[in-house]
């Protein structure tokens, strides 16, 4: 059975009832139904983001074009937009703070790419194989830059310093995983996910939430929703990508749980002796044990506990997006 099928499988056995998380019966909402609230919206994020393409340096706009629209399911504005309609306020901070999310996060994946020497990302050639390192960093740097630029145009110190410590952590996160390499405990793997993915989602949800001038409760909802949604995000993807992942010597969830198991501890040996062995012996492990189950039921718990926070916010259809997007992120096909 393919990790895909297996991973459906699964999500159908453990639907968590009465949370809003999908039974992947199939009866979940697409993606753009979910955004249907906020469409228009959308729709300016995207000619502002051309905006940003067409403003930027000569030399770049190639480059910021092949990295901001090589498709992407824009996660994290749709958070902002979403959280910040719930109690509505001015558009223009919302819009500001949207981009500035999603130039942040396409800035994490450009560097993730030249680190990891990544050839393809979503099917296409990562702008390291065609530009360059050199070229990719400095992409990078600029999409930063122009992320903090987006961020302070809303206006609110709050908002930027929630960005700030977004920002801080992906950084932190991302040195905490290069440095842990194939020797990685379970508390380690959650302490870098919440660092380097769920700071992103809690962030643009918090940002959202403060821009609208939410009541103090429903920003600590949306908070605690954009943290364990990015939880079960980074969850779900590691259970795809277990296999490449371990290939390039990162060991996620699913090999962590093989290495607890007291009576695979010989193979922390074979790993320090000879690591390509090592990592291809462990890919078969995990295939042939029942870990997955145990990372499936990790996703779903926090897929409950982000549909547990929406409990205190407005019946309203942006609760109902933000509820049926936790679905969606559990039955999503891998990228």
């Amino acid at each position: 059975m393919t990790v895909r099928a297996s991973f459906n499988s699964r999500v159908m056995q453990l639907g968590v009832k009465g949370t809003g998380v999908s039974t992947g019966d199939g009866i979940g909402r697409s993606i753009s139904a979910i955004y249907e609230p906020i469409q228009s919206q959308m729709l300016d994020f995207e000619m502002e983001l051309d905006r940003v393409i067409e403003d930027s340096p000569t030399d770049l706009a190639d480059k910021l074009a092949h990295a901001l629209k090589g498709g992407g399911k824009r996660l994290r504005p749709a958070l902002v937009l979403l959280s910040g309609s719930l109690y509505p306020g001015r558009a223009e901070p919302l819009l500001s703070m949207a981009l500035g999310y999603e130039l942040l996060h396409t800035a994490t994946l450009v560097h993730d790419d030249t680190i990891d020497n990544a050839m393809t990302r979503r099917g296409m050639l990562t702008v390291n194989r065609l530009w360059g390192n050199s070229n990719a960093v400095l992409l990078g740097d600029y999409l930063c830059g122009c992320s903090a630029y987006m961020t302070a145009r809303t206006g609110s110190l709050h908002a930027m310093e929630i960005f700030s410590r977004a920002l801080s952590d992906i950084c932190g996160g991302a040195i905490a995983e290069h440095v842990a390499g194939p020797k990685n405990s379970r508390e380690e793997y959650f302490a870098t996910i919440k660092r380097k993915t769920a700071s992103l989602f809690c962030a643009a949800t918090e940002s959202g939430a403060v821009l609208s001038k939410a009541p103090k409760r429903a920003i600590h909802a949306l908070r605690t929703y954009g943290y364990n949604l990015g939880m079960a995000f980074q969850t779900v993807d590691d259970i795809h990508d277990f296999a490449s992942d371990i290939s390039r010597g990162s060991v996620t969830l699913p090999a962590i749980l093989v290495l607890e198991q007291s009576q695979n501890r010989w193979v922390a040996e074979v790993l320090d002796k000879d690591p390509p062995t090592g990592l291809d012996l462990l890919i078969e492990m995990v295939e042939d044990s029942c870990v997955l189950d145990d990372c499936y039921r990790t996703a779903q718990g926090f897929c409950a506990q982000a549909c547990s926070a929406l409990e205190v916010l407005p019946h309203s259809s942006i609760r109902d997006s933000l509820r049926d997007l936790v679905e969606y992120i559990v039955d999503r096909n891998p990228t």
